[in-house]
């Protein structure tokens, strides 16, 4: 690569890793740095022509540490896996990771490792009809594991008649003021609860809609056990989302959809499920944006109170009024 500074997107990656290498020779922190950018759907875009790179940043990540930081790493690959399996300025990578996909199933089930042979179990199920090489070895295994389910939205949401959300902000940040001003410009009728929470309201179809605004965050716990709060979400910065809002002591088999609105969220899904295992989530792989939450909230909440339960069918018709939500992961979504 003889200019690394001009247009082209591989030269720009080559010159990156090679930054990367020299600060990191022995490459001690090279899989939880990118790891990081997994996070944030960005590995794939700087690996491209580094096959052997990629490949032990992949090996490392499901092979080391304890089991909870393996399925935590196979979460953050997830949409990259993906993109290896359907991109085809990734297919270099294809075969490695048909191997390593296959092989470590097998050697997983040999050694009766449920856990990890779930985790790889999980991938061919997934991308089975995209291998090439070992693709019938992959279909026989897919056959015999049980279907991926769709997400349908809970019938519970509409028992009461009303569709009701609470959003947890932090007195650190602007978008406690701008979110309850955004309500009011649609039509929201504002009642104020206590000197850190509002609630409003407005009649959709026959539906109420109710959102509740707040800065405290002490009652997490038992509005997700609240039968009448359908959509919990987190409306801080990225650090406030398992420090302070969703704690590791808050456990809960409710149905509710947590709606985690903070940058790179998607990392933190993991953990969530262990300790939400009925939750849905709505999750950001990029920089969490104010508006675009505020306008997928309204969005499937007016979606859900027209009837619709098919969380693909909610995300395709508010997506046809927005341009710039390309990094939200929705409920129904496979990654």
């Amino acid at each position: 690569c003889k200019n690394p500074s001009n247009e082209d997107r591989e030269c720009r990656d080559i010159s990156f890793i090679q930054e990367i290498k020299e600060i990191d020779p022995d490459g001690e922190y090279a899989t939880d740095f990118f790891l990081r950018l997994a996070n944030f759907n960005r590995l794939a875009h700087v690996l491209r022509g580094q096959e052997s790179f990629f490949n032990t940043v992949l090996t490392d990540a499901f092979t080391k540490g304890e089991y909870s930081q393996r399925l935590r790493n196979s979460v953050l690959l997830t949409s990259t896996i993906q993109s290896v399996f359907t991109q085809q300025d990734l297919s270099k990578y294809k075969q490695f990771m048909e191997n390593l996909l296959l092989d470590s199933f097998n050697e997983a089930k040999n050694k009766n490792n449920k856990l990890t042979e779930a985790i790889f179990a999980y991938f061919i199920k997934l991308n089975y009809n995209s291998f090439e090489t070992r693709k019938q070895e992959a279909t026989q295994i897919a056959s015999q594991l049980p279907e991926i389910q769709d997400s349908l939205v809970p019938a519970e949401f509409l028992n009461d008649n009303k569709i009701t959300a609470k959003l947890y902000f932090y007195e650190d940040e602007e978008w406690y003021g701008i979110t309850r001003d955004w309500l009011s410009q649609d039509g929201f009728r504002r009642e104020n609860v206590d000197k850190k929470t509002t609630k409003h309201t407005k009649l959709y179809n026959g539906k109420s809609l109710e959102v509740i605004v707040t800065t405290d965050n002490s009652d997490v716990e038992e509005s997700i056990n609240n039968p009448e709060i359908d959509i919990i979400a987190h409306r801080g910065h990225s650090f406030h989302l398992t420090r302070d809002t969703f704690t590791s002591y808050i456990k809960s088999d409710a149905k509710k959809l947590l709606y985690l609105g903070s940058c790179g969220s998607s990392g933190s899904v993991p953990q969530l499920q262990s300790q939400f295992p009925n939750a849905h989530f709505i999750a950001d792989e990029d920089t969490g944006r104010g508006a675009d939450n505020h306008r997928i909230l309204i969005g499937f909440m007016k979606q859900i109170a027209d009837g619709e339960k098919d969380w693909s069918k909610i995300r395709e018709n508010i997506y046809k009024n927005l341009v710039i939500v390309q990094w939200i992961l929705w409920p129904h979504e496979k990654s």
